[in-house]
């Protein structure tokens, strides 16, 4: 299981995408190496059939109020490195290149 997360900084990432959490591990893409590099270790949990991941804010550098960001599930994909796989191989959320959007502000 993948959890792709971009935080919507421009022309970085792996097809758009900064960041992905697999087994526990917060990656972030390095355009330059093109290689995903180990950040952090991610609390995770499971009660029943809910997968709860927690990321700090500031793990994934968004800071001050309001932040947004889109991210993408994807679950056994035959070849992780190719986007193209990670959308029509295993079961991705939502489908094939759509992304879900997450936006946050504090009062």
């Amino acid at each position: 299981m993948l959890l792709f997360l971009d935080i919507n900084t421009p022309n970085i990432g792996w097809e758009g995408f900064d960041y992905r959490i697999s087994g526990g591990k917060l990656q972030r893409y390095d355009a330059v190496t093109q290689q995903w590099h180990a950040v952090a270790q991610v609390a995770m949990s499971t009660e029943g059939n809910h997968l709860t991941i927690k990321v700090p804010r500031k793990t994934i550098h968004l800071k001050g109020n309001a932040f947004t960001l889109d991210f993408k599930w994807a679950d056994n994909p035959t070849e992780p490195s190719d986007i193209i796989s990670v959308s029509t191989t295993g079961d991705t959320a939502p489908n094939r290149r759509f992304r879900y959007h997450f936006q946050w502000q504090s009062k």
